[in-house]
């Protein structure tokens, strides 16, 4: 509907503010005509860092260290918000425009578990968490 805001506020949600359901229909029998793209979700930010050291402990023995860090300042990366129209054309569901708890990004990418793909641990958007492998050369 013309003249509405396209946000409004919601105190429980990331950024204080969810997708207002009453601006969008689903028009009968066409596409319609919302440019794509033109909402944005939240923006991605992650900070890796991976360390190397190689230890000579003799001429022929080597110790080789590595330590991988993901998401080292530990940044909340939230899933797209809920686009879900209901069924038949009856409207938003009611969970629109809205983040559901819990719902990082990791998670939405369908990481790990069940649903199989990389570990949701080390998949982007996911907690702070790191890795240590170390390697003895002879």
């Amino acid at each position: 509907m013309p003249g509405q805001p396209f946000w409004i506020p919601d105190a429980n949600q990331p950024r204080r503010e969810v997708l207002n359901p009453q601006v969008f229909t689903k028009p009968a029998g066409e596409t319609g005509n919302f440019p794509r793209n033109s909402l944005r979700s939240f923006p991605f930010n992650q900070t890796d860092l991976a360390l190397r050291r190689r230890f000579r402990l003799t001429e022929r023995l080597a110790l080789d260290t590595h330590v991988e860090y993901f998401n080292v300042f530990n940044h909340p990366n939230f899933a797209p918000r809920e686009n879900l129209w209901g069924y038949a054309n009856v409207g938003p569901t009611p969970s629109f425009g809205k983040v559901s708890s819990g719902n990082t990004l990791n998670v939405g990418f369908g990481g790990g578990g069940l649903v199989g793909g990389q570990a949701a641990l080390y998949a982007p958007g996911g907690p702070r968490s790191a890795q240590l492998a170390l390697k003895l050369s002879f």
